[in-house]
Protein backbone atom coordinates (compact mmCIF):
# COMPACT_ATOMS: atom_id res chain seq x y z
CA UNK A 1 0.00 0.00 0.00
CA UNK A 2 1.31 3.44 -0.92
CA UNK A 3 1.49 6.40 1.44
CA UNK A 4 -2.03 7.89 1.72
CA UNK A 5 -1.05 11.50 2.29
CA UNK A 6 -4.09 13.18 0.69
CA UNK A 7 -7.44 12.81 2.45
CA UNK A 8 -10.58 11.67 0.69
CA UNK A 9 -13.43 14.05 -0.08
CA UNK A 10 -16.45 13.70 2.18
CA UNK A 11 -18.70 14.80 -0.68
CA UNK A 12 -17.45 12.46 -3.40
CA UNK A 13 -18.34 8.87 -4.21
CA UNK A 14 -17.59 6.69 -7.23
CA UNK A 15 -19.89 3.90 -8.41
CA UNK A 16 -18.36 0.54 -9.23
CA UNK A 17 -21.75 -1.10 -9.28
CA UNK A 18 -20.88 -4.66 -10.29
CA UNK A 19 -17.59 -4.86 -8.43
CA UNK A 20 -18.80 -7.14 -5.64
CA UNK A 21 -20.24 -9.56 -8.20
CA UNK A 22 -16.96 -9.42 -10.12
CA UNK A 23 -15.09 -10.45 -6.97
CA UNK A 24 -17.38 -13.47 -6.72
CA UNK A 25 -16.95 -14.39 -10.38
CA UNK A 26 -13.16 -14.16 -10.05
CA UNK A 27 -12.34 -15.09 -6.42
CA UNK A 28 -8.57 -14.76 -6.95
CA UNK A 29 -8.75 -11.18 -8.29
CA UNK A 30 -6.08 -8.93 -6.75
CA UNK A 31 -7.90 -5.81 -5.53
CA UNK A 32 -4.81 -3.72 -4.83
CA UNK A 33 -4.20 -2.25 -8.34
CA UNK A 34 -7.86 -1.23 -8.67
CA UNK A 35 -8.04 0.25 -5.18
CA UNK A 36 -4.77 2.08 -5.66
CA UNK A 37 -5.94 3.67 -8.91
CA UNK A 38 -9.35 4.50 -7.48
CA UNK A 39 -7.84 6.10 -4.39
CA UNK A 40 -6.03 8.67 -6.54
CA UNK A 41 -9.43 10.18 -7.32
CA UNK A 42 -9.97 10.65 -3.57
CA UNK A 43 -13.58 9.44 -3.15
CA UNK A 44 -14.82 8.89 0.39
CA UNK A 45 -16.97 5.94 -0.68
CA UNK A 46 -17.30 3.32 -3.42
CA UNK A 47 -20.88 2.55 -4.42
CA UNK A 48 -21.48 -1.16 -5.05
CA UNK A 49 -24.64 -3.15 -5.67
CA UNK A 50 -24.77 -5.86 -3.03
CA UNK A 51 -26.69 -8.09 -5.43
CA UNK A 52 -28.66 -8.15 -8.62
CA UNK A 53 -30.68 -11.35 -8.87
CA UNK A 54 -32.02 -10.59 -12.34
CA UNK A 55 -32.18 -13.70 -14.58
CA UNK A 56 -32.74 -11.69 -17.78
CA UNK A 57 -30.05 -12.07 -20.50
CA UNK A 58 -28.30 -8.79 -19.70
CA UNK A 59 -27.73 -9.67 -16.04
CA UNK A 60 -27.86 -13.45 -15.94
CA UNK A 61 -24.07 -13.75 -15.79
CA UNK A 62 -24.12 -12.74 -12.10
CA UNK A 63 -27.61 -14.02 -11.23
CA UNK A 64 -26.27 -16.59 -8.79
CA UNK A 65 -24.07 -14.09 -6.93
CA UNK A 66 -26.74 -13.12 -4.42
CA UNK A 67 -26.67 -13.05 -0.59
CA UNK A 68 -28.47 -16.39 -0.30
CA UNK A 69 -27.58 -19.88 -1.39
CA UNK A 70 -29.00 -20.89 -4.75
CA UNK A 71 -30.23 -24.47 -4.51
CA UNK A 72 -31.78 -26.89 -6.97
CA UNK A 73 -35.55 -27.17 -6.48
CA UNK A 74 -38.27 -28.12 -8.93
CA UNK A 75 -35.65 -28.49 -11.65
CA UNK A 76 -34.22 -24.98 -11.39
CA UNK A 77 -32.02 -22.79 -9.20
CA UNK A 78 -33.87 -21.00 -6.43
CA UNK A 79 -32.80 -18.76 -3.57
CA UNK A 80 -33.07 -20.28 -0.11
CA UNK A 81 -33.67 -17.33 2.21
CA UNK A 82 -32.70 -19.46 5.22
CA UNK A 83 -29.10 -19.91 4.02
CA UNK A 84 -26.48 -17.23 3.35
CA UNK A 85 -24.18 -17.53 0.35
CA UNK A 86 -20.71 -17.99 1.94
CA UNK A 87 -18.87 -16.66 -1.13
CA UNK A 88 -20.96 -13.47 -1.07
CA UNK A 89 -20.22 -13.07 2.64
CA UNK A 90 -16.48 -13.61 2.16
CA UNK A 91 -16.19 -11.13 -0.71
CA UNK A 92 -18.22 -8.45 1.06
CA UNK A 93 -15.87 -8.78 4.02
CA UNK A 94 -12.81 -8.63 1.73
CA UNK A 95 -14.19 -5.56 -0.05
CA UNK A 96 -14.54 -3.76 3.27
CA UNK A 97 -11.05 -4.84 4.25
CA UNK A 98 -9.66 -3.39 1.01
CA UNK A 99 -11.59 -0.14 1.46
CA UNK A 100 -10.20 0.24 4.96
CA UNK A 101 -6.65 -0.39 3.73
CA UNK A 102 -7.01 2.43 1.20
CA UNK A 103 -8.82 4.85 3.51
CA UNK A 104 -12.19 4.59 1.76
CA UNK A 105 -15.58 3.11 2.57
CA UNK A 106 -17.92 0.70 0.82
CA UNK A 107 -21.29 2.41 0.29
CA UNK A 108 -23.52 -0.65 0.13
CA UNK A 109 -26.43 -0.22 -2.27
CA UNK A 110 -28.71 -2.68 -0.52
CA UNK A 111 -31.60 -2.89 -2.94
CA UNK A 112 -32.84 -2.04 -6.40
CA UNK A 113 -36.24 -3.63 -6.72
CA UNK A 114 -36.28 -3.62 -10.52
CA UNK A 115 -33.20 -5.85 -10.37
CA UNK A 116 -34.15 -7.66 -7.15
CA UNK A 117 -37.86 -8.42 -7.47
CA UNK A 118 -37.33 -11.66 -9.42
CA UNK A 119 -36.10 -13.57 -6.37
CA UNK A 120 -39.29 -12.63 -4.54
CA UNK A 121 -41.43 -14.49 -7.02
CA UNK A 122 -42.44 -17.99 -5.88
CA UNK A 123 -40.75 -19.61 -8.87
CA UNK A 124 -37.38 -18.17 -7.81
CA UNK A 125 -37.30 -18.84 -4.04
CA UNK A 126 -37.65 -21.99 -1.95
CA UNK A 127 -39.95 -20.34 0.58
CA UNK A 128 -42.54 -19.46 -2.07
CA UNK A 129 -42.56 -15.76 -1.14
CA UNK A 130 -44.59 -13.77 -3.64
CA UNK A 131 -43.89 -10.06 -4.04
CA UNK A 132 -40.94 -7.76 -3.33
CA UNK A 133 -43.06 -5.56 -1.06
CA UNK A 134 -44.95 -8.41 0.64
CA UNK A 135 -44.77 -8.74 4.45
CA UNK A 136 -42.87 -12.03 4.11
CA UNK A 137 -40.31 -10.44 1.80
CA UNK A 138 -39.92 -7.50 4.18
CA UNK A 139 -38.80 -9.80 6.97
CA UNK A 140 -36.20 -11.41 4.70
CA UNK A 141 -35.01 -7.98 3.56
CA UNK A 142 -34.62 -6.59 7.07
CA UNK A 143 -32.62 -9.63 8.15
CA UNK A 144 -30.43 -9.25 5.05
CA UNK A 145 -29.87 -5.52 5.65
CA UNK A 146 -28.76 -6.14 9.22
CA UNK A 147 -26.42 -8.93 8.04
CA UNK A 148 -24.82 -6.47 5.60
CA UNK A 149 -24.08 -4.13 8.51
CA UNK A 150 -22.54 -6.99 10.49
CA UNK A 151 -20.33 -8.08 7.60
CA UNK A 152 -19.12 -4.52 7.03
CA UNK A 153 -18.12 -4.30 10.68
CA UNK A 154 -16.32 -7.64 10.43
CA UNK A 155 -14.45 -6.43 7.35
CA UNK A 156 -13.40 -3.19 9.02
CA UNK A 157 -12.34 -5.10 12.15
CA UNK A 158 -14.29 -2.75 14.41
CA UNK A 159 -17.47 -3.79 16.18
CA UNK A 160 -18.74 -0.22 16.41
CA UNK A 161 -18.03 0.77 12.81
CA UNK A 162 -20.93 2.67 11.21
CA UNK A 163 -21.37 1.52 7.59
CA UNK A 164 -22.40 3.68 4.64
CA UNK A 165 -25.46 2.48 2.74
CA UNK A 166 -27.99 3.49 0.11
CA UNK A 167 -31.66 2.54 0.05
CA UNK A 168 -32.21 2.47 -3.67
CA UNK A 169 -35.53 1.68 -5.30
CA UNK A 170 -35.91 4.66 -7.65
CA UNK A 171 -39.66 5.08 -7.08
CA UNK A 172 -39.79 8.24 -9.15
CA UNK A 173 -39.11 6.26 -12.30
CA UNK A 174 -42.15 4.00 -11.95
CA UNK A 175 -45.11 4.11 -14.32
CA UNK A 176 -47.57 2.87 -11.72
CA UNK A 177 -50.30 4.16 -9.44
CA UNK A 178 -47.97 6.63 -7.73
CA UNK A 179 -50.31 7.44 -4.86
CA UNK A 180 -51.06 3.85 -3.90
CA UNK A 181 -47.48 2.69 -4.34
CA UNK A 182 -46.18 5.85 -2.69
CA UNK A 183 -47.53 4.70 0.65
CA UNK A 184 -45.90 1.29 0.09
CA UNK A 185 -42.56 2.91 -0.77
CA UNK A 186 -42.68 5.14 2.30
CA UNK A 187 -43.41 2.23 4.62
CA UNK A 188 -40.74 0.03 3.00
CA UNK A 189 -38.00 2.67 3.36
CA UNK A 190 -39.05 3.35 6.95
CA UNK A 191 -38.94 -0.34 7.93
CA UNK A 192 -35.52 -0.99 6.36
CA UNK A 193 -34.21 2.24 7.88
CA UNK A 194 -35.43 1.18 11.33
CA UNK A 195 -33.64 -2.15 10.92
CA UNK A 196 -30.23 -0.65 10.06
CA UNK A 197 -30.13 2.60 12.04
CA UNK A 198 -28.90 0.88 15.24
CA UNK A 199 -25.74 0.00 13.28
CA UNK A 200 -25.01 3.33 11.62
CA UNK A 201 -26.07 7.01 11.60
CA UNK A 202 -28.46 9.07 9.50
CA UNK A 203 -25.68 11.00 7.78
CA UNK A 204 -24.31 7.74 6.36
CA UNK A 205 -27.64 6.70 4.83
CA UNK A 206 -28.66 7.91 1.37
CA UNK A 207 -32.19 7.52 0.02
CA UNK A 208 -32.33 7.32 -3.77
CA UNK A 209 -35.45 9.23 -4.72
CA UNK A 210 -35.04 9.20 -8.51
CA UNK A 211 -36.57 12.39 -9.91
CA UNK A 212 -37.37 13.61 -6.40
CA UNK A 213 -40.23 11.29 -5.53
CA UNK A 214 -41.31 12.56 -2.11
CA UNK A 215 -42.64 9.20 -0.95
CA UNK A 216 -39.24 7.49 -0.72
CA UNK A 217 -38.21 9.56 2.30
CA UNK A 218 -41.66 10.69 3.52
CA UNK A 219 -41.50 8.64 6.73
CA UNK A 220 -37.84 9.53 7.39
CA UNK A 221 -38.33 13.27 7.94
CA UNK A 222 -40.58 15.61 9.89
CA UNK A 223 -44.36 15.05 9.71
CA UNK A 224 -46.04 16.21 6.52
CA UNK A 225 -49.16 15.75 4.47
CA UNK A 226 -49.52 13.25 1.66
CA UNK A 227 -49.05 14.83 -1.74
CA UNK A 228 -52.66 13.83 -2.53
CA UNK A 229 -54.07 15.79 0.43
CA UNK A 230 -56.05 18.15 -1.81
CA UNK A 231 -56.41 15.86 -4.80
CA UNK A 232 -59.72 16.55 -6.60
CA UNK A 233 -60.73 12.89 -7.05
CA UNK A 234 -58.80 10.88 -4.45
CA UNK A 235 -57.93 13.15 -1.49
CA UNK A 236 -55.73 11.53 1.17
CA UNK A 237 -55.48 12.77 4.77
CA UNK A 238 -52.50 10.58 5.71
CA UNK A 239 -49.68 12.27 7.63
CA UNK A 240 -46.21 10.90 6.92
CA UNK A 241 -43.06 11.36 8.97
CA UNK A 242 -42.18 11.29 12.64
CA UNK A 243 -41.72 13.97 15.27
CA UNK A 244 -38.14 14.93 16.02
CA UNK A 245 -36.77 13.96 12.59
CA UNK A 246 -35.23 16.55 10.30
CA UNK A 247 -34.21 16.67 6.67
CA UNK A 248 -30.69 15.67 7.56
CA UNK A 249 -30.87 12.37 5.70
CA UNK A 250 -29.21 12.44 2.28
CA UNK A 251 -31.45 12.41 -0.79
CA UNK A 252 -30.00 11.21 -4.08
CA UNK A 253 -31.31 12.26 -7.46
CA UNK A 254 -30.30 11.14 -10.91
CA UNK A 255 -29.14 13.55 -13.55
CA UNK A 256 -26.72 13.78 -16.43
CA UNK A 257 -23.35 15.41 -16.68
CA UNK A 258 -24.24 18.16 -19.10
CA UNK A 259 -23.97 21.55 -17.41
CA UNK A 260 -27.44 22.65 -18.47
CA UNK A 261 -29.01 19.48 -17.08
CA UNK A 262 -27.46 20.09 -13.68
CA UNK A 263 -28.83 23.61 -13.67
CA UNK A 264 -32.29 22.72 -14.89
CA UNK A 265 -32.84 19.57 -12.80
CA UNK A 266 -30.63 20.07 -9.78
CA UNK A 267 -32.24 23.15 -8.37
CA UNK A 268 -35.73 21.96 -9.19
CA UNK A 269 -35.50 19.33 -6.51
CA UNK A 270 -33.22 20.56 -3.76
CA UNK A 271 -35.96 22.50 -1.99
CA UNK A 272 -35.67 22.33 1.77
CA UNK A 273 -32.90 19.74 1.81
CA UNK A 274 -29.68 20.98 3.43
CA UNK A 275 -27.64 18.49 1.40
CA UNK A 276 -28.15 16.82 -1.94
CA UNK A 277 -26.48 13.88 -3.63
CA UNK A 278 -26.21 13.99 -7.41
CA UNK A 279 -25.56 10.88 -9.45
CA UNK A 280 -24.52 11.56 -13.02
CA UNK A 281 -26.18 8.56 -14.65
CA UNK A 282 -29.37 9.05 -16.63
CA UNK A 283 -29.64 10.07 -20.26
CA UNK A 284 -26.56 8.30 -21.55
CA UNK A 285 -26.60 10.19 -24.84
CA UNK A 286 -25.88 13.38 -22.90
CA UNK A 287 -22.84 12.28 -20.92
CA UNK A 288 -20.44 15.18 -20.62
CA UNK A 289 -16.83 15.22 -21.64
CA UNK A 290 -14.16 16.16 -19.10
CA UNK A 291 -14.41 19.90 -19.76
CA UNK A 292 -18.21 19.97 -19.51
CA UNK A 293 -18.18 17.92 -16.34
CA UNK A 294 -15.59 20.22 -14.77
CA UNK A 295 -17.75 23.27 -15.54
CA UNK A 296 -20.85 21.58 -14.15
CA UNK A 297 -19.19 20.54 -10.92
CA UNK A 298 -17.51 23.91 -10.44
CA UNK A 299 -20.79 25.75 -10.95
CA UNK A 300 -22.88 23.47 -8.72
CA UNK A 301 -20.41 23.19 -5.86
CA UNK A 302 -19.93 26.95 -5.68
CA UNK A 303 -23.63 27.68 -6.00
CA UNK A 304 -24.68 25.18 -3.35
CA UNK A 305 -22.06 26.51 -0.95
CA UNK A 306 -23.39 30.04 -1.46
CA UNK A 307 -26.86 28.70 -0.62
CA UNK A 308 -25.52 27.27 2.63
CA UNK A 309 -26.14 23.73 1.37
CA UNK A 310 -23.92 20.74 0.71
CA UNK A 311 -23.36 19.24 -2.72
CA UNK A 312 -22.45 15.55 -2.94
CA UNK A 313 -21.48 13.98 -6.24
CA UNK A 314 -21.39 10.38 -7.47
CA UNK A 315 -19.13 9.70 -10.43
CA UNK A 316 -19.74 6.74 -12.71
CA UNK A 317 -17.15 4.49 -14.27
CA UNK A 318 -17.21 4.34 -18.04
CA UNK A 319 -15.68 1.75 -20.36
CA UNK A 320 -15.70 -0.85 -17.61
CA UNK A 321 -17.80 -3.36 -19.57
CA UNK A 322 -16.49 -6.02 -21.94
CA UNK A 323 -19.07 -7.89 -24.01
CA UNK A 324 -21.82 -6.53 -21.77
CA UNK A 325 -20.18 -7.65 -18.54
CA UNK A 326 -18.34 -5.53 -15.99
CA UNK A 327 -14.65 -6.38 -16.15
CA UNK A 328 -11.99 -4.90 -13.88
CA UNK A 329 -9.04 -6.81 -15.33
CA UNK A 330 -7.79 -4.07 -17.68
CA UNK A 331 -7.89 -0.82 -15.70
CA UNK A 332 -6.51 1.22 -18.60
CA UNK A 333 -9.92 1.11 -20.31
CA UNK A 334 -11.64 3.11 -17.55
CA UNK A 335 -12.04 6.83 -18.18
CA UNK A 336 -10.14 7.97 -15.10
CA UNK A 337 -9.90 11.56 -16.34
CA UNK A 338 -13.60 12.10 -15.73
CA UNK A 339 -13.33 10.65 -12.24
CA UNK A 340 -10.58 13.15 -11.39
CA UNK A 341 -12.74 16.18 -12.18
CA UNK A 342 -14.18 16.49 -8.69
CA UNK A 343 -10.64 16.54 -7.33
CA UNK A 344 -9.65 19.23 -9.85
CA UNK A 345 -12.54 21.46 -8.82
CA UNK A 346 -11.82 21.09 -5.13
CA UNK A 347 -8.12 21.82 -5.61
CA UNK A 348 -8.94 24.98 -7.56
CA UNK A 349 -11.25 26.13 -4.80
CA UNK A 350 -8.46 25.62 -2.29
Amino acid sequence: MSNLTEPTYKHYSIHALGYLQYLQRFPDYDQEPFMKRLRRCRPRTIGTFNWCGDPSPGNAYHFKHVPWKMVKADGRLKADFDQWNPLWEDKLIELNQACKAWDMHDNQILFMDRYNYHLFKPEWNVQGINGFFSPEAREVQKKYAVHCMELAREGRGYSKYKPYLTLCNEPGSRRVDVHRMGHVWAEWHRDIYDAVIPYTERQRITVNSSDFCEYAHADLIEPGRCAYWDHPTEPCTHIFGREGQKRDILIEGHGVSKLQSFIEKGFAGIGAWPAHVWSEDGAWENIANKRELFKALDFCIRTYLNMGKEFYFIGWMFNVEVDGKEDYADLSRIRWGRLKQFDRVMRRMG
